[in-house]
């Protein structure tokens, strides 16, 4: 049974996965199916206009379409930002992020340390697919 559950344990779980700390998040919420972490947002770093989510999913459980809209939800309606940031370093990840709706908008050169580049996108409100 696929249940919504939030708090540190989806951050530490997303942390984890990406290899990428969350030290202070607005919010994270999880996707479980049968009391297991299958995917995860963070929303870290939030300026008003604009909030970055971290990413992270087992197999295909971020493609749970009323899990994903609680990106839109909790960035566009509670947060009230006009655009959501999201780096990564992982083609599969820039493939998803895409399909959601997120467009590339460059590259943060050792993003995430010595030889591991960050893929930067960007997601308006108007190109949310869901």
């Amino acid at each position: 049974m696929k249940e919504i559950v939030s708090g540190q344990r989806v951050a530490d779980w997303i942390a984890e996965r990406t290899k990428h700390p969350i030290e202070t998040f607005n919010q994270a919420f999880g996707l479980e199916d049968d009391g297991r972490l299958v995917a995860g947002l963070a929303f870290v770093g939030w300026t008003g206009p604009d909030v970055c989510v971290e990413v992270a999913s087992n197999r295909n459980g971020i493609l749970d379409r009323d899990f994903l809209r609680l990106l839109a939800e909790y960035a566009f309606e509670q947060l009230g930002c006009a655009r959501v940031s999201m780096m990564t370093e992982q083609a599969r990840v820039a493939r998803l992020s895409e399909w959601m709706g997120f467009r590339f908008e460059g590259v943060k050169r050792n993003g995430y340390g010595k030889g591991r580049d960050a893929r930067m996108y960007g997601l308006l409100q108007e190109d949310w697919r869901f």
